[in-house]
């Protein structure tokens, strides 16, 4: 009965009655505030945020419902000894220890808070329990089939990051989804001039998506799904800006600066290019086939406009006598080698009527209705006089490509105008380049000021609505008089210093190469060639350095001596489980990636081979992980080191098949080439030299607008290769154009049509995993054989 009444009394203690209460309105506030989270996707710091509100007013509550019952308590000794004489049946209740009758409501109202209390806690934390297995079954396998499937290149990365995102939330720690985050999201940086600019972020391709608050500048380091994305930055008082960042490559790197002008400091048609945000950190210098090797170390701020030029723009100037003041025509009208007069050139630039004009004009006007369309079927020199009149500029080369990310084609493409029914109005459609600039891809091809080394030809940019869909990756020059309706164009205008103008105005060599038409070496130079790729079949000193067991495959790592010097190479094995040997096997040849990474010990491969029940060896090439040496970068070149590296990357493929053929547990009669880019790139050579390969299988593989000497050229060897091919390709290949590399590659291999393939998938510069496992495992199964187990 003591301990009962001690019990009582302490739970009738005020004190630890406002501590009751106290905990259990607490704990109730923050279950909700959990659930309103996750239901309405709120900021999680809401939560942390309460938790410290509640912890500093602890304290003061306690220490309040000291001070008042201190008051109480002074209250009632007074009224005490005013009423001596109280009632008996208190007494007796006191001296029963009895609660008072004014504090049971206060007992009671205690102990409901505590049972809801309890109860509320029991229904989140079986809702907790229900996300968590939420989050361990369904979203965690979600997100492996879409990092399985996507191409890095779609909106697939925002799904997975959205899915990940919310079971981080109940599974943080798990190892799977650690794992998979590392795949989809990257970690970047944001900095703003004038900072505590709010950063924004959305899907690229889902335009009625809401836009996603990420913070303030400066922000330190935040994760963001991979992928291509638009940002927004934007501060009261000054210009909005907008951009695209794509992070599977770090195209557009994860240290992002932007310069955002004031309102009303720049014209409102052009947005600002800082010079300090558009480096492409993953490309040395233009994003134009051929041209990836002419960079600029300066190019300076420069203005440019958002839209093309509109008819309604072009209008006044022909209104104001644009095509009768010879001061706007800067330029000499060079026409095949004969200077033509002022006269004489406004002769050939009139509208259908005769009138001065664009080409698709009449009557000195555009079409009623077509105030908004981008203006058409002007010349370069047209397009240039123009400029002048309105004090801006051609972009230059160097300008257009920084400006319109076509390495993201397969993205921006989708959304553009390639209709083949004619132009639309500016900014009526959704393909975004960066900066807010649209329609660099379709619409009007656009004129550029750059000339080219042939015919002063001029520089035309983007393709247009007539043109096939993979011009926007293309470098194309045409006659500066030509006024096809497709031509229309866009200004620029340098902002600040032009210091860097003369350089960036210069002429660029067209990276064109006509390869159905460049002579073929004969069959007896090309035995010669295939000479330099002979070596001594001396000991391979073998061993096996460690192995190690994965889920679906063992992987071994090995040494032996390289055919050449001293040099010993590396390779990794990886033999499939619950198959029996001898196995079919794959020699891989990876992309460029190798020439960046200093280590393979991390080294995987694709699931799709060994869980077919096929083994993968991945030779560890010279250049490449922590074989470098002095030469960094794949692209081919004229030079003595460079057809040196070929020969040493072949010698090394053909040694690595010599040390399979040690080894009982493959099947040396069937062995297949797997290569991607910079493989694909290699497997117009390799086939043709190494005659125990029995198939092969290239992805995004195309050929090479830079040239090398002929004995180490791509182009030597296609008609050499017989055995059969497998090509699977994006159509917006921004490396290897469609037309232009890939069907040249394709249509001059010496395999027999009926056993060669082009799949052409609807990326750029990646595939489908889903699509490329289809094709390889049906490929592989017909020329070497399915595999049973």
């Amino acid at each position: 009965m003591a301990k009962k009444n001690i019990i009582k009394r302490i739970i009738s203690n005020p004190l630890v009655q406002t501590f009751l209460i106290y905990v259990s309105g607490g704990w109730i506030a923050l279950e909700m505030t959990d659930y309103f989270i996750n239901k309405y996707s709120l900021n999680d710091r809401i939560s942390d945020v309460l938790s410290i509100i509640l912890l500093i007013g602890l304290p003061i509550a306690i220490l309040l419902s000291w001070y008042l019952n201190r008051e109480k308590t002074e209250g009632e000794k007074t009224s005490q000894e005013e009423h001596v004489q109280g009632s008996l049946t208190i007494q007796k209740d006191q001296r029963a220890g009895i609660f008072y009758p004014s504090n049971r409501p206060q007992i009671i109202f205690s102990g409901v808070l505590i049972i809801m209390a309890v109860a509320i806690t029991m229904v989140f934390r079986m809702r907790h329990q229900s996300k968590t297995n939420w989050a361990r079954e369904v979203a965690l396998p979600k997100i492996e089939e879409i990092t399985d499937a996507m191409s890095w290149e779609g909106q697939q990365s925002w799904i997975a990051f959205d899915l990940a995102y919310e079971a981080n939330k109940y599974i943080p720690d798990d190892p799977l989804l650690l794992r998979l985050e590392q795949l989809i999201s990257w970690t970047v940086k944001f900095n703003s001039n004038p900072s505590k600019a709010s950063v924004y972020i959305k899907p690229y391709a889902d335009v009625n998506t809401a836009w996603k608050l990420l913070g303030s500048t400066p922000i330190d380091s935040i994760t963001i799904p991979r992928g291509l994305s638009k940002i927004k930055i934007e501060k009261e008082g000054f210009r909005t800006v907008y951009d695209l960042i794509w992070n599977h490559w770090s195209f557009v790197g994860s240290n992002l600066y932007y310069l955002l002008p004031e309102s009303g400091s720049i014209p409102q048609e052009m947005e600002l290019i800082s010079d300090t945000s558009i480096r492409l950190t993953a490309s040395p210098g233009l994003g134009i086939p051929g041209m990836e090797r002419i960079g600029y170390e300066n190019i300076g701020d420069f203005l440019m406009d958002r839209f093309e030029v509109t008819n309604k723009d072009y209008k006044r100037f022909v209104d104001t006598g644009g095509y009768q003041n010879s001061e706007y025509w800067k330029y000499p009208f060079d026409r095949e080698g004969h200077l033509l007069s002022f006269d004489e050139a406004m002769a050939l630039f009139i509208d259908k009527t005769g009138r001065p004009g664009p080409a698709t004009w009449q009557i000195g006007d555009f079409q009623e209705g077509q105030d908004d369309y981008p203006v058409s079927g002007v010349s370069w020199y047209e397009a240039a006089a123009y400029a002048e009149f309105v004090g801006k500029n051609l972009p230059t080369l160097c300008h257009w490509n920084q400006a319109s990310l076509s390495y993201a084609s397969s993205m921006i493409v989708p959304l553009s105008n390639f209709n083949n029914e004619g132009s639309v109005p500016v900014g009526s459609t959704k393909s975004m380049n960066r900066f807010g600039i649209y329609d660099l891809a379709g619409n009007v091809r656009e004129w550029c000021f750059n000339e080219t080394d042939r015919d002063h030809y001029r520089y035309i940019m983007g393709g247009g609505w007539d043109d096939p869909d993979y011009a926007f990756n293309d470098g194309y020059a045409q006659n500066p008089y030509n006024r096809s309706e497709t031509n229309g164009f866009r200004c620029m205008k340098y902002y600040g210093s032009e210091q860097y103008r003369a350089n960036l105005e210069a002429a660029i060599k067209l990276p064109f190469r006509d390869f159905y038409n460049e002579p073929k070496v004969s069959d007896e130079i090309f035995a010669v060639f295939l000479e330099q790729y002979k070596y001594d079949m001396t000991d391979l000193n073998a061993r096996v350095e460690s192995m190690r067991a994965e889920e679906h495959f063992t992987r071994e790592k090995i040494t032996f001596d390289a055919p050449y010097g001293d040099e010993r190479m590396i390779a990794y094995l990886f033999l499939p489980k619950d198959f029996p040997p001898p196995y079919q096997t794959i020699i891989y040849f990876p992309n460029s990636s190798a020439h960046y990474f200093s280590s393979s010990e991390d080294l995987s491969i694709r699931n799709m081979f060994v869980k077919s029940g096929r083994a993968v060896i991945h030779p560890i090439y010279i250049s490449t992980y922590e074989r470098k040496d002095n030469l960094f970068s794949d692209y081919p070149e004229e030079t003595a080191n460079y057809k040196d590296h070929i020969i040493m990357w072949i010698k090394e493929f053909s040694r690595s098949i010599d040390y399979l053929e040690t080894r009982n547990d493959i099947d040396t009669d069937k062995l297949a080439y797997f290569g991607e880019s910079w493989g694909g790139q290699m497997g117009a050579i390799i086939p043709a030299v190494e005659k125990r390969i029995k198939t092969s299988v290239l992805v995004v593989a195309g050929l090479n607008l830079s040239r090398s000497f002929p004995e180490v050229d791509q182009m030597q060897y296609l008609q050499h290769i017989k055995i059969p091919i497998l090509m699977v390709n994006g159509r917006y290949d921004y490396f290897f154009p469609y037309e232009t590399s890939q069907l040249p590659f394709y249509e001059l291999l010496g395999t027999p049509k009926e056993h060669k393939k082009l799949v052409l998938c609807e990326q750029g510069h990646n595939v489908s995993e889903t699509q490329l496992t289809k094709e390889t495992l049906t490929w592989l199964d017909q020329y070497l054989g399915p595999v049973s187990k």
